[in-house]
């Protein structure tokens, strides 16, 4: 069961669209790796009390891309050959990338676990990009999760904080 109401946050991240892209004005200013350390310490904060399994949005509407690794694991996992879970759940987009070709994610239980959690794409384990290196050309991502992410919404109020003009 979702229990955080994806319709508010996103409006929610609507409403902050102005806010956030200043915030990230002050950001770009940053040395790379000061920028890299402020979003992993803020991320590592938030989900300190961040419980994932209350929400579930990114798998509600996230199509995460797949690599060749991410495939063969997953395929192992539910004793598939890649070919054959390939077949079964992705396509390739436009972008060429391996994709869900549905949402939500069909290894999503009505529970928000992940039937196949411990060999999850990397896409997945990385959501919502708040933690990766290098940040700075990851902030438009980040910056439309705050529509589906609460932990991801989270961490830019907490830096708008901390980085004001």
């Amino acid at each position: 069961m979702n229990d955080i109401d994806r319709k508010a946050l996103a409006d929610k991240a609507k409403l902050k669209l102005n806010s956030f892209q200043e915030l990230f004005k002050n950001l770009r200013k940053l040395k790379g790796k000061e920028l890299d350390n402020a979003f992993m310490y803020t991320h590592d904060n938030v989900f300190e009390k961040t419980d994932c399994l209350q929400c579930g949005n990114c798998c509600q509407v996230g199509t995460p891309v797949f690599s060749e690794k991410d495939v063969e694991r997953a395929a192992k996992r539910l004793k598939m050959k890649p070919g054959d879970f390939t077949h079964a759940w992705l396509f390739t987009d436009s972008d060429g990338d391996k994709v869900l070709k549905s949402t939500p994610c069909p290894f999503l239980g009505e529970d928000n676990y992940c039937s196949i959690y411990e060999d999850r794409p990397e896409d997945c384990r990385n959501f919502p990009h708040t933690r990766r290196k290098p940040m700075l050309p990851r902030l438009n991502v980040v910056l439309a999760n705050t529509a589906v992410c609460p932990a991801a919404m989270k961490i830019l109020e907490i830096m708008q904080t901390e980085y004001r003009t």
